[in-house]
């Protein structure tokens, strides 16, 4: 069970889409907010960022937040001031109808 008073953080979850400029006809990438939620934003312990790889050491926060669907890696969370990549999508093991856990990377400039 996931106790509501450990969502202590108000993230938004923004998904891509390409978009035409009306004036070169071009398609341009742009990031609305798909949904917003309460969630648990925790940064990757040092112990966790060792065991995780060289291939997973990017990865810098994790997110839980209650079951949405939808979300993918596509996607990106703004808490605050910082954007992250989202790097998986893993769903709760007891049920997978619960929670979810989103290991993510910061986006370093708004791409």
């Amino acid at each position: 069970m996931l106790a509501a008073g450990k969502l202590r953080h108000r993230i938004e979850i923004h998904e891509l889409v390409s978009v035409q400029n009306e004036t070169t006809g071009n398609l341009e990438p742009t990031w609305p907010l798909y949904r917003d939620a309460w969630a648990d934003v925790r940064p990757v312990a040092a112990r966790e960022f060792i065991a995780a790889g060289a291939e997973h050491a990017k990865v810098v926060v994790t997110v839980r937040i209650r079951k949405i669907d939808g979300v993918q890696t596509s996607m990106r969370i703004r808490h605050g001031e910082r954007l992250y990549n989202i790097e998986g999508v893993l769903p709760d093991p007891a049920s997978g109808n619960e929670y979810l856990t989103l290991p993510c990377s910061e986006v370093m400039s708004d791409e």
